[in-house]
């Protein structure tokens, strides 16, 4: 992983995975896939998921990358509501509530609680940022627009912490004044907000 602030944060994720012991993880919001493919190699996963709303990822998941993890188009909310609770060991939401309204957003960390067996693992800016769609390119340079990439609202440490989570704060570098949350709760079970 990269250094700074990603590579601190894989430092965290993998440390929150390998503490509870996580044999089963569910990524929501899994993008390209780095993110879920470095973890079950590197913690030794042994049933690995990455759902993704944005299709163009999830074909770029499935060309890319070897076997051994499930790649679902879909978004998290709808995927969660259909797994049975406690079934999967973690669920990790890296950088995906802030792209939901508050009511989608708080529905995500409930049914996130619901389905994890023992960690719910979650990154977000703290407070809102506002982030328009991004354009990304497909491999022959054609420009995608990915509207699941918007913010649409924002929760700080205390919001967290309100809905039982444990928190951190992470400084970003070249940034005044900016920080991210890194979160996670093992108090799983339906969230009430």
């Amino acid at each position: 992983m990269t250094a700074g602030l990603e590579g601190h944060l894989y430092g965290l994720a993998r440390w929150a995975l390998l503490e509870h012991e996580v044999l089963t993880c569910a990524d929501i919001g899994c993008g390209q896939g780095l993110w879920i493919e470095t973890l079950a190699e590197d913690v030794g996963l042994d049933k690995c998921v990455g759902v993704e709303a944005f299709g163009p990822y999830v074909e770029r998941c499935i060309e890319d990358r070897k076997g051994g993890i499930e790649w679902v188009h879909t978004t998290g909310l709808e995927w969660l509501g259909a797994q049975p609770t406690g079934f999967w060991d973690a669920v990790l939401l890296l950088d995906v509530i802030e792209h939901q309204t508050p009511a989608e957003s708080a529905a995500l960390l409930s049914e996130a609680r619901r389905v994890a067996r023992k960690i719910v693992v979650l990154y977000t800016p703290m407070g809102f940022r506002a982030q328009a769609p991004e354009d990304v390119k497909d491999r022959s340079g054609e420009p995608w627009t990915n509207p699941h990439q918007e913010h649409k609202c924002g929760w700080d440490a205390l919001d967290l912490r309100e809905c039982g989570f444990s928190t951190r704060l992470l400084s970003e570098t070249n940034c005044d004044n900016t920080f991210n949350i890194f979160a996670w709760t093992t108090r799983v079970g339906i969230l009430r907000r």
